[in-house]
Parts: structure tokens; C-alpha cells; sequence
């Protein structure tokens, strides 16, 4: 089972549109059953709220897919752009109760086998500058962090750091791999959450989300993946000349991305 989370910078998109061809082509040949989710945005909630509203997606996933013929045990999630941040946070924040939505008694799931992060953004305070750099005209603060702050977090960075980084998937990253080491000395009160297996895709010739951004957050786990003793599970892939939202057009990018995202589910789905 495949949940689809929507892109759109946090302000615009829908279920209908996002990813359609590469989503429609794993359904009709990879057997994977594709949901879709919508989720409330910015201006009218802040990124909290879609968080929020991604995980009792999930959870209503679980809790009804089998009536559709899916296995609840069996369920990955993906998303593509700002869609992608909000998969990579789920995935970094699975049962972790910090970030269940308020009604969330502690027994609800939000754990998955996999998770498929479509060009998302994985570092919203830009720390390296990919943004700042990414289109030849270097920024004291990036366009992306500039955003954050006035529609999204509506907050602004020098006043809660702590906020940007609770939502910034490569920060919560070098979190969890501080809690794995911490853990593995003997250090008591860590809180080490379990990531499951993360498929990375990225464009070339993305000019709205940074490639190095992926680059680095698939760079974190690899290192987290040593921390924890683990074989490596994680995917990076790299399209030669494909730009932001490619998975909209149907083509042989689609059909051979689709191959590679099934095997990637099934791989994860089937093993123990």
C-alpha cells in the first residue's frame, strides 16, 4: 500500500494532480494500492497542522485499507516536494508522540515499511546555503527560509530556532543519530525513534529544490544507518535532466521510475 502525500509549497496543490502518472503507472503494474491525501495549508494552518493531518491520513490508512484489499502492516508513504518534506518528517517522527496530533491517544501507528521522498526539502533554515546558491545568485537568506518564515512557520528563525529545526527533517536526522550513539554507550533517557528504509529521487535540472539538499539529508543517513549497525537501506536516485514535478507526465521516465519505486516497496514490504 502506497500513501501519496501532495506537493506545493505548503500553500497550493492537490490529491488529483500531484505525481499523477508515476502514482497511476505503480498501481496499474507494480501491484501497489495508491491513496492520495489532501491536507490543509498555509496560510490558513501552520506546518504543524499539515503534519498533523498527514498522520491521521496514515492512521486512516491503516485502520481501513483492508476492506480495499491492503495490508495495514504493509503500508509505505510518499510525497513530492513540499508533499516530500511532510513524508521525510513522518518518517523521522513515526510514533513519536511529540508530533501525534492532539486527539492521538499514544495507540495510534504512524510507523511505515517505506517511505519515497520525491524532491523534498530536508534542511527549511538552508544551514549550507544549497538554497541561498542553488540558482547562480548567492542570498545573505534564501527564498525558501524567507517563506518559511512569513506563510508557513510564520515565525521568524532568530526568534525560534527550535521551532525551524523540529521541522526540518535533516536537523531531526542529526538529532535521532546524536540519541543512537548516546544509546549505544549506555546513555540513559534517549529516544531513539526506528526510520524506516527512505527512497530519495531528485532531478538534475530541479532549479525550485536544491539537489544538494537530498544529497546531504541521504549523506545524514548513511551515517545514521553506521550509528545504528544497520546494513544500508536507503536509495538515492539522481534523474539526468528532470526537472521539479517530473512525475506529472507520463512517459518512459515514468514507467522505469514506477519499476524502480516497486521493487523498492515490495523489497521492504515482503522482507521480515
Amino acid at each position: 500500500v502506497l500513501l501519496n502525500i501532495d506537493g506545493g509549497a505548503w500553500t497550493t496543490g492537490d490529491k488529483q494532480v500531484s505525481g499523477r502518472a508515476t502514482l497511476e503507472t505503480i498501481a496499474a503494474e507494480e501491484n501497489v494500492i495508491v491513496c492520495s491525501a489532501n491536507y490543509r495549508l498555509a496560510p490558513e494552518v501552520r506546518l504543524t497542522d499539515m503534519l498533523h493531518d498527514c498522520k491521521r491520513a496514515l492512521h486512516w490508512v491503516k485502520e481501513n485499507i483492508a476492506q480495499y484489499g491492503g495490508d495495514p502492516a504493509k503500508v509505505c508513504v510518499s510525497g513530492e516536494s513540499a508533499g516530500g518534506h511532510l513524508t521525510a518528517l513522518m518518517a523521522l517522527t513515526a510514533n513519536d508522540p511529540r508530533y501525534d496530533p492532539p486527539e492521538f491517544t499514544g495507540r495510534e501507528d504512524t510507523s511505515m515499511r517505506a517511505a519515497i521522498d520525491f524532491f523534498g526539502v530536508h534542511d527549511i533554515l538552508d544551514t549550507l546555503g544549497h538554497y541561498a546558491t542553488m540558482n547562480g545568485r548567492p542570498e545573505k537568506i534564501s527564498n525558501l527560509t524567507k517563506h518559511m518564515e512569513r506563510v508557513v512557520i510564520r515565525k521568524s528563525l532568530a526568534d525560534d530556532l527550535d521551532e525551524f529545526e523540529s521541522a526540518s527533517p535533516s536537523h531531526i536526522l542529526d538529532r535521532l543519530m546524536k540519541g543512537t550513539v548516546e544509546a549505544a554507550t549506555g546513555a540513559q533517557g534517549t529516544n531513539c525513534v526506528k526510520v524506516c528504509p527512505i527512497m530519495l529521487v531528485h532531478g538534475n535540472r530541479d532549479t525550485l529544490t536544491a539537489l544538494d539538499d537530498s544529497i546531504e539529508f541521504h549523506d545524514r543517513l548513511v551515517r545514521l544507518r553506521k550509528a545504528e549497525k544497520r546494513p544500508p537501506c536507503d536509495v538515492f536516485v539522481t534523474l539526468p535532466g528532470a526537472r521539479h514535478g517530473f512525475g506529472i507526465v507520463t512517459g518512459p521516465r515514468s514507467a522505469a521510475l514506477a519499476m524502480a519505486i516497486g521493487s523498492f516497496i515490495h523489497h521492504h514490504c515482503d522482507s521480515p
